[in-house]
């Protein structure tokens, strides 16, 4: 059997319960471009 790697990658957390649309619109804009291969800083999120 092969056993597979888990790798859970450090992401910026949201703060509070209003901006989890804006998180998965940068998520999805980072990986459609070659995988989640940047990192997201608070201020790519809220500038």
């Amino acid at each position: 059997m092969t056993k597979f790697e888990f790798v859970v990658p450090e992401v910026v957390q949201q703060l509070n319960p209003m901006d989890c649309g804006i998180f998965v619109i940068k998520f999805m804009q980072l990986w459609s471009n070659g995988g989640l291969c940047r990192a997201i800083a608070n201020c790519i999120i809220l500038c």
